[in-house]
């Protein structure tokens, strides 16, 4: 019985990096499922025993991107620490995981903000609230307790708090991909819209002015200088390749 369900996990995620490869590089809605199926070398069958669908497919390869995210956060409700200081780590322990992968996120804003993978990042938004949201509340309701957090609506700050996010993500994503912009501008740009997100965050918890600290300026830096030379490997090498 255990040698069965350890081959039926391996099998299972076998499907989901596949999935994950055709549905970044070729995009979600060019993928088909015979691709997945022909890649791996498996009857249409074995693929339908374990997903329904195309659709049940994607949700349960966001779910599998976003627990590895989502468990970082766990801890920090039970930890003995100021919800100040819990609210800053959340943001400082999601910039960590980007910092610690780089090679990883430049793969993922190259595939993941191309238009054909809108879905994709949509349903990842989806479940970062699902996630995410919960840990956040209890946060928040600790500030109050505290008397560092303002705020009447504690159980909506994650879901608030990651609307926000996504559209910050969103503007620094697009600065990253955006060729015309020089790495000094790049950072500059970067920065300044963390800033604004930074003030909106102390605003909506009716936090003290300065106390919310989400980002290192440093860390933009690196983030620019090593996309920018991703990109620049990788042209030099289309540019072999031709010649």
């Amino acid at each position: 019985m255990t040698r069965e369900i350890k081959e039926h996990h391996i099998r299972e995620n076998e499907i989901l990096e596949t999935a994950r490869i055709f549905f970044f590089q070729k995009g979600y809605e060019a993928t088909t499922i015979q691709d997945i199926i022909d890649k791996l070398a498996i009857a249409k069958g074995t693929f339908y025993h374990y997903f329904k669908s195309k659709d049940e497919l994607l949700d349960a390869l966001v779910d599998h991107i976003m627990t590895d995210m989502s468990q970082l956060f766990k801890p920090l409700v039970t930890a003995k620490k100021s919800a100040v200081e819990k609210i800053n780590n959340v943001f400082q322990l999601g910039a960590a995981y980007k910092i610690e992968n780089l090679d990883a996120f430049v793969v993922i804003v190259k595939t993941l903000y191309r238009d054909e993978n809108q879905i994709i990042r949509d349903r990842m938004f989806q479940k970062s609230i699902q996630k995410n949201s919960p840990t956040i509340a209890k946060i928040v309701n600790q500030g109050i307790k505290e008397g560092v957090f303002n705020t009447s609506y504690p159980e909506y700050m994650g879901e608030v708090m990651i609307n926000l996010g996504r559209s910050i993500n969103e503007t620094i994503c697009n600065t990253l991909l955006n060729e015309k912009i020089d790495a000094k501008t790049m950072s500059a740009h970067m920065k300044r819209s963390m800033e604004m997100y930074q003030d909106m965050i102390e605003r909506i918890l009716g936090a003290p002015k300065g106390s919310i600290k989400i980002y290192d300026g440093r860390d933009f830096d690196r983030i620019v200088e090593h996309f920018l030379n991703a990109i620049q490997k990788n042209s030099n090498a289309d540019k072999a390749t031709k010649e």
